[in-house]
């Protein structure tokens, strides 16, 4: 009586203590979200393969050119914490790929030596191009830019990318001819198994 004489019912208050109940639910999910969202790319990027240019030192110099012999050498390595997959690589001007040009996987800091054969007229620019995955079949890249100074090859740039292929090679295709399929199958959705039990209802 007194809610009611004073302009008031508790279905108003009861209203209001929902809404205020269903905001802050809200923003707490929101919240979680944003919090699973940083976990899980500060997860991804532990992991993450990167690959760059080997160690470089006058003794041991991580890209040569042999002009006769029309061959390029170029060390790289992967830099990051996870291992690098399935390496697609080829040389820019050209689309030479190194006699090892697919790679099954590079492991985190280690290296590995890319010869190219048949380079001819190398310019006084050119960048080894790259593709691969992660662990979770994320695709990554990476351009490594070479000049040439006085004769001497040397890595001048690096440039790192996310969710982008820069080679002009197509990624693995899996299972090939005659190999069976052996990944996990995606556990089935909650619509997917309500379907599935209509289908086995409607087939009894």
């Amino acid at each position: 009586m007194i809610a009611e004489s004073s302009g008031f019912s508790w279905e108003a208050v009861t209203a209001v203590g929902t809404f205020a109940l269903a905001g802050a639910t809200a923003i707490l999910a929101l919240s979680t979200r944003r919090v699973a969202r940083a976990t899980q790319d500060e997860v991804r990027t532990q992991w993450r393969p990167v690959l760059i240019p080997a160690f470089d030192s006058e003794t041991d110099p991580a890209v040569g050119y042999n002009r006769d012999a029309r061959l390029l050498v170029v060390r790289i390595r992967n830099g990051g914490r996870g291992p690098a997959l399935y390496i697609r690589t080829h040389l820019d001007p050209g689309g030479i790929s190194p006699r090892n040009w697919s790679l099954g996987s590079l492991a985190a800091g280690e290296e590995i030596t890319l010869s190219f054969d048949g380079v001819y007229d190398l310019g006084s620019n050119a960048q080894v191009l790259l593709d691969y995955r992660d662990l979770a079949e994320r695709t990554y890249s990476s351009a490594l830019v070479l000049t040439e100074v006085a004769g001497v090859w040397r890595f001048y740039d690096v440039h790192v990318f996310d969710g982008t292929t820069v080679t002009a090679l197509g990624d693995a295709v899996y299972p090939q001819t005659g190999l069976r399929d052996v990944r996990p199958r995606p556990k089935p959705t909650f619509i997917e198994r309500i379907r599935a039990s209509v289908a086995s209802f409607r087939n009894q």
